[in-house]
């Protein structure tokens, strides 16, 4: 589904921050539309909120939230089978076997299917509760806001990072979004989401002596690869210049692999995250507002994607039928000119007007004139002989057979050799004819160039006459 302007809004219970999104060929312009904290029935009345509804009811844009990283789980699944549609078929079961609750309750998805080296597909799983879906669609309805995408928080802030720079293959990332009232730690190595884990922490209360044990405890559990440089993203609101940054910065310290540093403006980086993954065309993979829960708009957009993909199909047909006319057209007036000059030769060999000549009958006619006038025409007679004949038949008979068309006939007396010329739709048909010519015990050599003037094969067969 084809998309260009998107709205990705990061709202909590203090805070609401709404960014657009306008993709173009080259890059991805944002725009910062609304900030504010404060309780989010105060947000209902902005006019920006307004706009945003009323673009996304005329079809001219989409919008973005997120499900939180605490209300939502992803898994990495694997499968013995290495054919997607086998794995796509299993993987539901196996998700249930790891999930906190039953299958039944949850929303879920599955993306970045793919095969594994040597082994079957693995997939990344990611599921809520659907009743979780349902307060987090209500929280965001109080504010104004009724998304057409619920996008999982982690995995948004995951390929956003990867967007603003891209990881250094061999080399843990760590994206660290600190909410007003959450911590969200996003693990990854090269450009491979690993996991995500969230802490329940506020700005006011929070202090390092609390959180980098655990912390920590991510980083070993995440990073164990000793070799492996870790960078370490700061995103979200109020980290710039906290205090407690510079604490936990140098708390992580020891572990000599960490490198920090804070994005470009880490207060809208979720919001910023959200916009650009609604524009990708993947999204819909990662939308966990599915089944009776989806946006009417979002299925309405879906229709007409397919609809346009239908006419799409219909179009491309219709213009493969209006070629494959052209081109029998081009074939037959080709036929229809070699046949005039065959009946035009045959009129010259032996006097006779042309409509006189019944068409397929210009070989008997020729061979009739020249018997009765073989004094004069003794070396035309030698050379249609009845083996010449018999071999003539078999070459026109061996040609119509494959779908080639006969253009020109000459042979050489003194030689004793013959060249047929005309043109095929493929090269395939004159070796087919070939082929067939050798096993009939007629060895000739063939000559193939393409046309541009009608886009078929010309092609010149040259060998032996046989005679009895």
């Amino acid at each position: 589904m084809e998309r260009s302007v998107a709205y990705g809004v990061d709202q909590t219970e203090e805070s609401l921050t709404v960014v657009k999104a306008r993709a173009s060929r080259r890059h991805v312009a944002f725009e910062t539309v609304y900030q504010a904290n404060g309780p989010c029935e105060s947000h209902k009345a902005a006019a920006a909120i307004s706009s945003l509804a009323q673009a996304a009811a005329t079809r001219s844009a989409v919008v973005s939230a997120s499900m939180p990283a605490s209300n939502a789980v992803t898994r990495w699944l694997e499968t013995p089978f290495s054919e997607p549609g086998k794995a796509m078929r299993v993987l539901p079961s196996v998700l249930d076997v790891q999930l906190p609750f039953p299958l039944e309750s949850c929303v879920y998805t599955f993306a970045s299917l793919g095969k594994e080296p040597g082994k079957g597909c693995r997939a990344l799983a990611l599921a809520s509760r659907r009743d979780d879906v349902s307060t987090r669609l209500e929280q965001l309805g109080n504010c104004g806001i009724d998304p057409w995408i619920l996008d999982h928080e982690a995995l948004a802030l995951w390929h956003r990072a990867e967007e603003e720079q891209t990881s250094k293959a061999l080399e843990f990332r760590v994206v660290a979004h600190t909410g007003p009232s959450s911590w969200t730690l996003v693990v990854g190595k090269g450009a491979r989401f690993l996991s995500s884990h969230t802490f329940r922490a506020t700005h006011r209360d929070v202090d390092a002596a609390s959180i980098v044990p655990r912390l920590q405890r991510v980083l070993r559990s995440q990073c164990g690869d000793a070799d492996a440089g870790i960078d370490w993203v700061w995103v979200g609101p109020g980290i710039g210049d906290a205090p407690i940054r510079m604490e936990i910065e140098k708390a992580l310290s020891g572990d000599r692999r960490m490198q920090f540093r804070v994005a470009k403006n880490p207060e809208t980086f979720l919001a910023r995250a959200l916009a650009a993954h609604a524009l990708s065309p993947d999204i819909t993979q990662w939308n966990l507002r599915r089944g009776d829960l989806e946006h009417p708009g979002w299925i309405m957009m879906r229709a007409r994607s397919r609809r346009k993909a239908a006419v799409a199909g219909i179009v491309v047909g219709l213009l493969l039928i209006a070629t494959n006319l052209g081109w029998r057209t081009v074939l037959n007036n080709k036929n229809h000119s070699a046949q005039a000059r065959v009946t035009t030769l045959a009129s010259q060999l032996t006097g006779l007007p042309a409509d006189k000549i019944a068409r397929g009958f210009e070989l008997h006619a020729v061979t009739t004139h020249l018997s009765d006038n073989r004094q004069s025409t003794d070396p035309f007679a030698r050379a249609l002989a009845p083996g010449v004949s018999d071999m003539l038949y078999l070459l026109a008979a061996t040609a119509s057979a494959n779908g080639l068309s006969i253009g020109e006939f000459r042979t050489e007396d003194d030689t004793g050799t013959f060249e047929l010329g005309g043109s095929a739709e493929s090269r395939v048909a004159c070796e087919s004819a070939r082929s067939e010519l050798a096993r009939r015990g007629i060895d000739v050599k063939m000559i193939l160039t393409d046309s541009a003037e009608t886009e078929s094969i010309h092609y010149v067969l040259r060998g032996e006459l046989q005679s009895e």
